[in-house]
């Protein structure tokens, strides 16, 4: 695996659940909004990854408004070199081939971070991107819960784990 992950050249990271927690929180309006906040170190870890020369993009779901809102309050709207905001029925993977063309990447240089198998990490998966399931949320406790099929190349604790992978 180590060899795989010094050919990495950009990094897609998934929003909710897995920069921060919304596993105890259904967010529907802009008070919920203004109380969330990043899990430890994320702002650190993305900084780090960019000073490594890694491309940086955010892949988040959800109604765009919303996202957007979650993103500033976040503090991470000039965090990432590309933002894209998807509606939750149309699914990743043809955002992830759109970013592997605009950047000129092949899969092999990509690894997508995410708290859902059944999205980051199939749609990851499914191109041949280097993938890593986040640890917490609610998704992650569904996972531990079943079987399934589509494994995880990593497993991270949290963000600032993905550093020690990629020796940053």
């Amino acid at each position: 695996m180590t060899s795989r992950l010094n050919r990495i050249k950009a990094i897609i990271f998934d929003l909710d659940d897995t920069l921060y927690d919304c596993s105890g929180a259904l967010i529907s309006n802009i008070t919920e909004i203004k109380n969330i906040s990043l899990f430890p170190d994320v702002i650190n870890s993305i900084n780090k990854l960019r000073q490594s020369g890694f491309k940086l993009i955010l892949v988040t779901a959800g109604d765009k408004d919303m996202q957007e809102r979650k993103i500033k309050v976040l503090g991470l709207e000039r965090q990432f070199d590309e933002t894209i905001i998807i509606n939750n029925s149309s699914g990743k993977e043809g955002y992830f081939k759109d970013i592997l063309n605009k950047y000129n990447l092949i899969p092999e240089q990509v690894i997508c971070v995410g708290d859902k198998i059944k999205d980051e990490i199939a749609a990851g998966k499914s191109l041949g991107m280097i993938t890593a399931l986040i640890k917490h949320g609610r998704h992650y406790n569904f996972y531990k819960s079943n079987t399934n099929e589509i494994v995880p190349d990593l497993y991270l604790s949290n963000v600032p784990d993905l550093l020690k992978h990629l020796a940053c």
